[in-house]
């Protein structure tokens, strides 16, 4: 099981990536 959040926010630029990766 892999959680990977990144968030990112700027002045001008907000960025959300979220990615969830589960392997059985």
């Amino acid at each position: 099981m892999r959680v990977d959040v990144k968030i990112v926010g700027l002045v001008t630029q907000c960025e959300i990536r979220v990615e969830f990766r589960v392997m059985d």
